[in-house]
């Protein structure tokens, strides 16, 4: 589970509002950039500031200028307290440690905050919808800490409920941008012919023919040989845009054999040595997993959260005899390709979470449930699943206002825009012909059409050689 950092928007949430509207996060200690200062270098420079403090207050305070530093990493969850309205504002860390004087201009109240890191904000909640002992720990006065592991399943099982409400308004804008540009439920040609020929080659009613060293070798790797399951769903170039299970060794796939080598199983660091006779037991206690996972998987009702949790449990009963396990990447992948509407394209725990986050959407903790988080969506927008990550979907959703109240994702203090660009215009529109031809003219009064600032937009032109042409 990933860590919570609480950071509090100075004396009374002075700074809550510019935490939002400039997606960050900020401390002030008057000790200048840390960049390049050391933890004890920052320890002397908090013991230089505040000579009266004794030892207990200095490392109280060092402790939290630390973590501020290097203790949170990108990724991280954050949460700030917006004490008039008594909400929690939960975000994402997106970048490292940077110094920035952007409050100076705010007034004396507001200086010294220059300790940043940048946020997408997800959304709020109210400190109503928390247990008691979650409260309790939020209330702490400390500026900096990391939440205990109840109050964070607490949180987000609290931005959960949250999640239910976005759904509807997030498919809409899909569906409006789908509608808008004729594509349907943008179907690709590409990946509907490669589904059907991956199921031609390895569908679980073929899997489940085969036998013996037939077995072994259309599924798993061995001699370099290049016509198998495993091969394939790694390696064709067909089959990766259905996302990719790199890294790691063949050991990932339960069974492989080298190149003028014999079978085995188990680990590089701890491999297990097998016999013919017994890579065929263990290949095939595999394969029977893989299919009989999928019969389940076909008649299953796979709908809610819940369906897939039951799922989750369900598979890993089905594989605990097979040296595999359906959390891993390859499998996921299998059943992606084989039930292209029920899986994503995205196979590794972080990867579905990611995508999950691009949506503004809290992941679950469960490996298959956050395929239901993400089907729900495309179901509600109508748009194929493996198109739900294409990048003209998601940048749909890039510094989308969560708040409602301006302010976008703009990062590095910048503060973005005060409302998110208009959809009235076709996406990636070319302009074409002869100097003078009204290429840029055209361009102007597309650009007032987005009613975006002077500072929110560059233009570029590319030139197909060093000297001037259109």
């Amino acid at each position: 589970m990933k860590n919570i950092w609480m950071v509090r928007a100075g004396i009374d949430a002075i700074l809550i509002d510019e935490f939002k509207s400039r997606n960050i996060v900020a401390l002030g200690w008057g000790i200048g950039d840390l960049t390049d200062k050391s933890e004890d270098e920052i320890r002397q420079l908090l013991e230089k500031k505040y000579p009266e403090n004794n030892k207990n207050s200095i490392g109280k305070i060092s402790s939290q200028v630390i973590k501020f530093r290097y203790k949170i990493k990108e990724g991280d969850y954050v949460l700030s307290s917006d004490q008039s309205k008594r909400t929690y504002l939960l975000g994402i860390i997106t970048s490292d440690y940077y110094y920035s004087e952007q409050f100076e201009e705010l007034g004396d109240n507001f200086k010294g905050y220059n300790d940043t890191r940048d946020v997408k904000w997800l959304g709020e909640i109210s400190r109503d919808k928390l247990k008691k002992a979650t409260k309790n720990t939020l209330g702490s006065a400390t500026t900096l800490f990391n939440i205990n592991k109840d109050a964070r399943i607490d949180i987000l099982n609290a931005f959960e409920e949250l999640n239910n409400e976005r759904y509807d308004s997030y498919a809409k804008i899909i569906r409006d941008y789908l509608d808008e540009n004729q594509l349907g439920a943008f179907e690709q040609e590409e990946f509907e012919d490669a589904l059907k020929s991956f199921n031609d080659m390895f569908s679980p009613e073929k899997l489940e023919k085969l036998e013996g060293m037939d077995l072994l070798n259309r599924i798993f790797f061995h001699d370099g040989d290049l016509d198998n399951l495993c091969y394939y769903i790694e390696f064709a170039k067909e089959y990766t845009r259905f996302g990719s299970i790199g890294g790691g060794s063949a050991y990932k796939f339960g069974l492989y054999k080298k190149k003028d080598g014999g079978w085995e199983s188990g680990s590089s660091i701890k491999p297990i040595y097998l016999s013919e006779e017994e890579a065929i037991q263990v290949g095939t206690k595999i394969r029977d997993a893989i299919v009989k996972g999928a019969k389940y998987i076909e008649t299953a009702k796979l709908d809610t959260i819940e369906d897939y949790k039951n799922l989750e449990s369900k598979l890993e009963e089905i594989f605990k005899e097979s040296s595999a396990n359906p959390t891993y990447n390859w499998i996921h992948k299998y059943y992606a390709m084989i039930f292209p509407d029920k899986f994503a394209i995205w196979h590794s725990d972080a990867g579905k979470k990611e995508q999950l986050e691009a949506f503004y959407i809290i992941p679950n903790n469960d490996y298959y449930v956050n395929d239901a988080q993400l089907k729900n969506l495309s179901e509600k927008a109508g748009i194929k699943f493996y198109s739900l990550f294409n990048q003209e979907i998601k940048d749909l959703f890039n510094d989308m206002d969560v708040f409602g109240g301006g302010g976008s994702n703009g990062g590095n203090g910048s503060g973005g825009t005060t409302k998110p660009f208009s959809n009235v215009l076709k996406r990636n529109i070319i302009y074409f012909g002869a100097p003078g031809t009204g290429k840029s003219y055209n361009l102007n009064k597309d650009k007032e059409k987005l009613e975006v600032s002077e500072n929110d937009y560059e233009r570029v032109t590319f030139h197909p050689d060093y000297s001037y042409a259109n």
